[in-house]
């Protein structure tokens, strides 16, 4: 199939006439729509791939509908690596926002008190100009932002806005104002840092897909062996889920067996509580809820869902329920992710929900665990005083569960008790352990998945997968499409052997898709409608307020450009020490000075 770009409507018309270009999709105006089309028939044959890898074990399987499920309801996924940062209902501390198509202009550049914005579902675009009615030239986009990306970075330094940002697909967003910001920094701090660092790890990737200096450094370094982020994340639970495992935790508890359920973290059923407060309804309004529990079940949207505002301190109305289709809901609210929706009442009471994401979050022990437990912790309690500091619990995490635990983590996972882990006795180390577990239930189901599937008792020592192998469990698959699994999943060497370590098959499953479409964008465009979006407010770099953005020629920004020529002017005219003072104290002086800030930041974060 041939593909032609940079075609104008008179050649268009020249190569149908003579018979060069017969179908849909072969003719591009521009030179991007042609490499987003190569790239979304690239992707969609991917996609088709992972069907065979997630075909080859129902754990395989059940990990993918979860993520695909996940991604469609948590605009957090790609943006917490680690569980401990998610505690505190993180939807609390922003607002959701629906954008449209061509009609949802964010920001014009030069603006200040715009908010920071994380691109839920749809895509938006970065434009240099906007259409104009007057030319028919189709504007590229200067970068595309879809599922998982920040906006508007510059907010979080209190720079002006760049570009014009202008929904290419209809979708949702999340957006912080500086109350909203600095709420979750007073209340939340880790989860603030976390979702710093994720602004701060996009920003560092935007600037190697535009630098080739840093990009092909990058590079250099990384090699061919790196992984994902995610996937060193997901690796490293899946030792610590192996650890857990030779305690035997994951194994079935009879009926007629002891065991016990710990004490659930303090934390979790703060924000279990929060989550029915917002989701439940009061006696009044039950009646009208008992009518619609036929209905079909859709997800809220993110306007909804944060527009629950759940005050911690208000009391629940007697008698209040949560309905059935909210259950779902409110658990993901409270962070609570992968559990059945088969919860066989039609209302549950907030005894009852708290009970369901009691089990949810801590794995349910038996006495023989316990047991091994209790000895554990003996061994490592030397002064026999019942309790482990902070620095004796690392050891005993690291040496006998294999998690390289950092204080920070450890800090702040033992936080979600108010009592912390300063001195940790036996009851709250039993607890930790079931928390534990319970997080890492996922990694185990797919250890033992990737067990089988490599015919191994053991998929990290050294075995690799080969063709036989998938052919063994998958007969259906002829060579030629067992060949192709493995040479697309051998990425880290260029598709070169017939064989796949463990990490490469983990990637194969596991990867995840978030295609990208691309398009210009014709001036004139009678589906440009610039809507409502932040006010401009000099006083503040964040603003909680909405005004119009004018849709005309752009009037309401001459005041903002010229101040910033002005500005501009007078820069030129400082001597050394005063570009010194910008270049290192005002990130927003100067681009240099903005790379400076945010290489400084990669190293604070290092």
């Amino acid at each position: 199939k041939m593909l032609w770009s940079s075609v104008s409507g008179e050649l268009e018309t020249k190569l149908r006439r003579q018979e060069l270009v017969d179908g849909e999709g072969q003719v591009f105006a521009l030179l991007d729509e042609a490499l987003s089309s190569i790239e979304s028939y690239i992707l969609d044959h991917r996609d088709e791939i992972q069907k065979r890898w997630c075909r080859l074990h129902a754990h395989f399987l059940a990990e993918h509908q979860y993520n695909v499920a996940r991604a469609v309801f948590d605009p957090f996924k790609d943006v917490f690596m680690m569980p401990a940062a998610r505690h505190g209902c993180p939807l609390r501390f922003c607002n959701g926002m629906q954008i449209w198509q061509y009609r949802s202009l964010l920001w014009r550049p030069g603006m200040s008190g715009v908010r920071l914005f994380l691109v839920h579902n749809g895509s938006v675009g970065l434009f240099k100009e906007l259409p104009d009615e007057d030319s028919d030239e189709k504007l590229e986009p200067v970068a595309v932002y879809t599922r998982g990306w920040f906006l508007n970075r510059e907010a979080l330094v209190g720079m002006p806005t760049r570009y014009y940002a202008l929904a290419l697909e209809d979708g949702e967003v999340l957006t912080w104002s500086q109350e909203q910001w600095g709420d979750m920094s007073r209340e939340r701090p880790y989860m603030a840092s976390e979702m710093q660092r994720a602004v701060m790890r996009q920003q560092a990737w935007d600037f190697e897909r535009v630098d080739p200096f840093l990009r092909s450094n990058c590079a250099k370094e990384l090699g061919n062996k790196s992984l994902p982020e995610d996937m060193k994340v997901r690796l490293q639970g899946m030792h610590v889920a192996r650890a857990l495992g030779n305690y035997n935790v994951y194994e079935p508890i009879s009926d007629d067996e002891q065991s016990i359920l710990p004490e659930l973290p303090d934390s979790i059923r703060d924000d279990l509580k929060m989550a029915f407060q917002a989701f439940c309804t009061s006696p009044a309004e039950q009646s009208d809820h008992t009518v619609n529990l036929s209905r079909e079940v859709n997800s809220p949207s993110l306007e909804e869902l944060t527009a629950c505002r759940a005050d911690p301190n208000r009391m629940v109305v007697e008698g209040s329920m949560l309905p059935c289709e909210h259950i779902s809901h409110a658990l993901w609210y409270a962070g609570i992710v992968g559990i059945s929706s088969n919860y066989g009442r039609n209302q549950l009471t907030e005894t009852e929900f708290i009970r369901l994401g009691h089990e949810a979050t801590v794995l349910k022990l038996s006495g023989k665990v316990v047991d091994e437990v209790q000895t554990l912790f003996q061994r490592f309690d030397e002064d026999k005083s019942g309790t482990l500091d902070t620095q004796k619990l690392a050891q005993m995490l690291s040496s006998a569960f294999r998690h390289n635990i950092t204080r920070k983590e450890l800090l702040n996972l033992g936080n979600e008790w108010y009592t912390g882990i300063s001195s940790m006795d036996i009851d709250c180390f039993l607890a930790l352990i079931a928390r534990l577990a319970r997080v890492h239930e996922p990694d185990w189901r797919l250890l033992q998945a990737f067990n089988e599937l490599m015919d191994t008792p053991n998929c990290f020592d050294d075995t690799v997968l080969t063709s036989e192998m998938v052919g063994k469990l998958a007969p259906e698959l002829s060579e030629e499409d067992i060949a192709e699994m493995l040479w697309v999943a051998d990425w880290r060497k260029s598709g070169s052997g017939h064989n796949l370590e463990f990490c490469d098959v983990l990637v194969a499953v596991l990867h995840d898709t978030n295609k990208i479409k691309v398009g210009g964008l014709k001036k004139g465009s009678t589906q440009m409608l610039p809507v409502v979006q932040t006010t401009a407010r000099s006083t503040s770099p964040w603003s909680v307020g909405q005004i119009p953005i004018s849709s005309g020629d752009g009037d309401t920004m001459d005041t903002t450009t010229q101040n910033k020529d002005i500005m501009d002017a007078d820069n030129r005219k400082l001597g050394i020490r005063a570009h010194m003072h910008l270049l290192l104290e005002d990130p927003s002086s100067s681009k240099a000075a903005e790379i400076l800030w945010l290489i400084m930041g990669i190293f604070i974060m290092l």
